[in-house]
């Protein structure tokens, strides 16, 4: 088979056409829809195919360019059209040409389709583009790539194999892959991140070709002469490459990684399902392997359907739970002090206590109660009502005002009259110095929000299950900045553990919320006749004996 590069060169493909004409026969149906190219299709193609530039031989980027229909971003990707700026989370797609969008607009690109799927759903996720052109890539070039980013939980992580030619695809070249797709996959989940696999289809992957299809096979697009296509196609007749054979053993190739991946526990995208769709002679493919817009549309919606349909995405969350929980036993192994209560321990106290309660719907608030306030009864009577059994942990630290034994027994005689709540400390595993620190230096602290992650996977991971809590409320935090932001970041892990998260407004008098410093404020400037509409009674004749209030 004539060599790829020997071709471009005999063929003259990828240089300035000299007969327009026959050009556009090809042009006209695959940018038939696009305005550009209907208001001037020579310059469209001209400025579309201008050749692009590298840097770097291993690990290559792209040169930057700015221009119409191609552009990089600062990281030296092809540019992938985002209808926001911020995103919860990222995917990255590493592949070849084909993913960088040879033949295709910034906006037409899988990687661009997929990005406006997503922006036109419930997801968050910002796509990178990082496809590039290099020949006879391998897998593990993709992972060194990987390993230059800095993925984290949540993030999903796509290759696309690179495909060697059926002939090269060896028994050695198999297992090799195994142990590569085994280490991506162990990398990905060390970060929480989870990782798929597809394989692009090719023209000679499709099962029937049109007249117009064996036509174009092997970039003929491109020659810049009718000529020259027949005497391409008349080569490819001498070494006697069949097409049906070529399809059979593209087709084994795909079934193998399918195979390496279920081996892997990796999940296989089979994208080859394209040819599946109606009305698509003629509409995919500019050559033997690269797409049209209308193919890398279709792609990247099927693309789409494996990320976020249910199923997809319960097998993530086991994946995050599991890699979690791995996290979070490393932590209590290296942080854990010999002589603290083991969680399990913990965990067997409270479901002693709940008996055959915890068998209803369960859910949970944490109060500090620094002291109990209208707003916090109010809270908790919300809370109530939504389920068969609210769990209180009452933060057991003493780093308060008032100490533990104070705020714990304020809130248990404040809720005396509410039947289906269970009060408990919060023990060294829910906001605690270990899991939680800076909440207990957040008045004294101005820039530093803090990091609640390793508090709220504990709770996700381990406290939740156990008691079958399936709720977890919490109150508005218009103030504090580092309570704020761990209610934001409640919002992004919990729901990763199946937990809902219901935040409720707090309780306000003349327009201010009411709050537990304001009531030390009242304190502090003897304003008790404030204090008494912030407390109730019982709060109120603690703090009047606490403080000697008269």
């Amino acid at each position: 088979m004539t060599n790829y590069n020997l071709e471009r060169e005999r063929y003259q493909f990828g240089k300035k056409p000299n007969n327009s004409n026959n050009i556009l026969r090809f042009h006209d149906i695959w940018y038939k829809d696009i305005a550009d190219y209907k208001q001037n299709p020579t310059q469209y193609i001209k400025l579309l195919t201008e050749g692009i530039e590298l840097n770097g031989f291993i690990l290559p980027k792209l040169q930057p360019k700015v221009s119409k229909y191609w552009n990089t971003e600062e990281n030296g990707l092809r540019q992938t059209i985002r209808a926001k700026k911020k995103y919860d989370n990222n995917i990255y797609m590493f592949g070849d040409s084909r993913i960088m969008g040879t033949d295709n607009e910034d906006k037409y690109t899988i990687c661009s389709w997929l990005q406006n799927a997503i922006d036109n759903s419930t997801y968050s996720y910002k796509v990178y583009n990082n496809g590039i052109v290099i020949m006879d890539a391998i897998l593990t070039s993709y992972f060194i790539r990987l390993k230059q980013l800095s993925i984290r939980k949540n993030d999903i992580v796509i290759m696309f194999i690179p495909s060697p030619s059926y002939r090269k695809c060896t028994y050695e070249y198999m297992i090799f892959n195994i142990y590569v797709l085994n280490e991506i996959k162990e990398y990905c989940q060390k970060h929480g991140a989870q990782i798929y696999i597809s394989d692009l289809p090719r023209l000679v992957s499709k099962p029937y070709k049109t007249t117009f299809e064996q036509a174009i096979r092997g970039a003929l697009f491109l020659a810049s002469d009718i000529n020259l296509k027949s005497n391409y196609i008349a080569e490819r007749e001498m070494h006697k490459e069949n097409t049906l054979e070529v399809y059979n053993n593209f087709k084994h190739i795909i079934t193998l990684f399918e195979k390496l991946c279920f081996i892997n526990d990796i999940t296989f995208i089979n994208l080859n399902t394209i040819f599946d769709a109606p009305n698509i002679d003629d509409r995919l493919f500019t050559d033997n392997y690269h797409f049209t817009p209308y193919a890398n549309e279709l792609l990247a919606n099927i693309i789409f359907k494996n990320l976020f349909t249910e199923d997809k995405l319960a097998k993530f969350k086991i994946e995050a739970n599991r890699f979690m929980q791995n996290e979070i036993d490393d932590i209590f192994k290296c942080y854990m002090p010999q002589g603290f209560p083991v969680l399990e321990q913990y965990i067997q106290n409270i479901k002693s206590v709940m008996g055959d309660k915890i068998l209803g719907s369960v859910g949970a608030i944490v109060v500090n109660c620094n002291p109990f306030t209208f707003g916090h009864r109010y809270l908790i009577e919300l809370a109530a009502q939504q389920v068969n059994t609210l769990l209180i942990f009452v933060v057991q630290e003493d780093r308060s005002i008032y100490t533990f034994e104070e705020r714990f027994n304020l809130v248990q005689e404040n809720l005396k009259d509410i039947e289906n709540i269970l009060v408990f400390s919060s023990g060294y595993f829910i906001i605690s110095q270990l899991t939680f620190s800076m909440y207990f230096s957040k008045e004294d602290i101005k820039d530093d929000v803090g990091d609640a992650q390793t508090d709220l996977e504990i709770f996700g991971a381990k406290i939740a299950p156990e008691l079958n809590i399936t709720k977890r409320f919490v109150g508005e935090e218009p103030y504090c900045r580092v309570t704020n932001n761990y209610n934001q970041q409640m919002k992004e892990i919990l729901p990763v553990f199946d937990i809902e998260v219901i935040e409720i407004p707090r309780k306000e008098i003349e327009n201010e919320v009411i709050s537990a410093s304001k009531v030390r404020e009242c304190i502090k400037t003897k304003n008790y006749a404030l204090l008494t509409e912030l407390v109730p009674p019982v709060t109120y004749n603690f703090l009047v004996n606490k403080h000697s209030i008269t």
